[in-house]
């Protein structure tokens, strides 16, 4: 069995590789990744629902956990399931459709 290292250990580990503890030059700024364009379709659905969620929520943020929960819930009511006899989409499903939202950058 490999020994992973205690919490202790990996924090000198990090500091050995320079690491800086410095945070003055971090912010809440979104960095945004590069989409190929054979996959731009799907994650700009995703950006239009969030529009649309916007509509009727003006005031809200990508950067607060309790939007993004309620975000989410409302994307997964908007998807219309395959596989569930009662068209619900599975988890698996709405983690991708939010995963397409996160990587677009809001």
């Amino acid at each position: 069995m490999v020994k992973r290292g205690t919490a202790e250990e990996k924090r000198r580990y990090s500091e050995k590789n320079s690491f800086n503890d410095d945070d003055t030059d971090v912010d809440d700024t979104p960095i945004p990744r590069d989409i190929l364009d054979h996959t731009k379709g799907k994650y700009d659905v995703q950006m239009e629902l969030w529009f649309e969620f916007k509509t009727t929520h003006p005031e809200v943020t990508p950067h607060s956990l309790k939007t993004l929960k309620h975000f989410t819930e409302f994307m997964a009511n908007s998807i219309k399931g395959v596989l569930d006899p009662n068209g619900k989409p599975t988890v698996q499903t709405i983690r991708n459709y939010f995963r397409c939202l996160s990587l677009a950058g809001i």
